[in-house]
């Protein structure tokens, strides 16, 4: 079984999200759903370098921006930077932005291969 991290950086106003192991789509949704219940960042990045999400599917990923859908008006000018590494979790990333563009949310997302990429973009 997997575990979802959260680290809140103040000073970036940003929330970053380390997920390892087995992350089922269940873990994302409660990360989620704790997040827009808690302290919400302008910016979020999350970090599934060290994830297997093979059990994700692309209706979980659409339940998963429909999370986003009812709560992203308070992100609004925001980045949401995803760390895939895997060429999986980048496939699954990259169905998340389609989706997310088709919902017209005011925050942008972006896929990276590095952690440091990640970062540098939602920095600027």
């Amino acid at each position: 079984m997997g575990r979802i991290k959260t680290y809140h950086d103040g000073e970036r106003d940003l929330t970053v999200f380390t997920a390892e192991g087995v992350i089922l789509a269940d873990d994302v949704v409660q990360a989620v759903d704790n997040f827009y219940r808690g302290k919400v960042t302008l910016h979020v990045l999350w970090d599934f370098s060290s994830a297997d999400v093979s059990q994700i599917t692309g209706t979980d990923i659409e339940r998963i921006v429909q999370l986003s859908v009812l709560h992203g008006e308070i992100r609004m000018g925001g980045k949401t930077a995803v760390v895939a590494t895997e060429d999986l979790t980048f496939g699954l990333s990259r169905v998340y932005e389609m989706i997310k563009e088709t919902e017209h949310l005011p925050f942008q997302t972006s896929v990276f291969r590095s952690v440091d990429e990640a970062y540098a973009w939602v920095s600027k």
